[in-house]
């Protein structure tokens, strides 16, 4: 069920954007914007001084929309914006606020992307519909069927450029970006990726922050841990990666996560 669209202002944006969001159930994302008026403000603005005009976004868990919503107004009727969201509640609201702002720069796929086709299952939390996940929790989740699609073959039918990738998919971050390998690799010159490293979640879907961690150097980019709590960009080898991926294997019910900007060793991030 959803509420009355609430309008958005953010600054830098430079439009306002209008968003139905959904009800007080979900106490996260669509009560903070609700709420604030804004999701995740740090992010949202290194996001909006890391796109250009004519860039071409892909919007890995997309949820609502929202991140999805700031990039179409970036780019503009130049750019190119793709995004993926399996759930059909969050899906739903996707689609009416791309087609409430009047985005034609925006394609829109019921998926989840993988490194391999198949079908899967999604499992729901009650209270943070950013927060479902493919694989089963212990708190005993209701599930439902989803696709899941080679993200390779996938998106590169659509675009062999990617200027911006974001990847927020609760903990299958490695296999999207191991269907991803060779998109990323061919953009590695000029792709900024905003990416979540939750090795709890990682180890739960069946591989290992480690794993992630491999991928990513396997990139020659470098990394920046996104730090919302003073609002700036904190340098980190893969070796400071490493030990706090190895040190969270320690406490095994520890569910903590990092957001990282990745971006080529020449890019100096906004």
């Amino acid at each position: 069920m959803k509420n009355e669209p609430v309008t958005l202002t953010i600054a830098g944006l430079g439009q306002p954007l209008r968003m139905s969001l959904h009800s007080a159930d979900d106490q996260i994302i669509s009560a903070r914007l609700r709420r604030d008026g804004i999701w995740e403000a740090y992010e949202t603005a290194l996001t909006l001084a890391n796109l250009h005009a004519g860039d071409v976004y892909v919007d890995v868990g997309a949820n609502i929309g929202y991140y999805t919503l700031l990039a179409a107004c970036r780019v503009g009727a130049s750019g190119r914006v793709i995004a993926y969201e399996p759930d059909g509640g969050n899906f739903a609201l996707l689609a009416d606020n791309v087609a409430a702002n009047r985005l034609g720069n925006v394609e829109l796929f019921q998926l989840a992307l993988y490194d391999q086709d198949r079908d899967g299952l999604l499992y729901l939390s009650p209270d943070n519909f950013g927060d479902h996940r493919v694989y089963a929790s212990p708190d005993a989740r209701q599930s439902c069927s989803i696709t899941l699609k080679h993200g390779g073959r996938h998106l590169g039918a659509l675009t062999q450029r990617i200027d911006f990738l974001k990847i927020d998919t609760q903990g299958a971050e490695y296999f999207v970006l191991n269907g991803l390998q060779q998109l990323i690799a061919a953009n590695s010159d000029h792709l900024r990726m905003i990416v979540e490293l939750c090795p709890w979640g990682i180890r739960k879907a069946g591989a290992h922050g480690r794993d992630l961690l491999a991928l990513l150097d396997a990139t020659g980019m470098q990394y920046f841990i996104i730090d919302h709590i003073g609002h700036g960009l904190i340098p980190a080898t893969s070796q400071d990666l490493a030990d706090w991926i190895d040190s969270l294997d320690n406490e095994p019910d520890n569910e903590g996560f990092i957001n990282l900007f990745v971006c080529p060793q020449a890019y100096a991030p906004a």
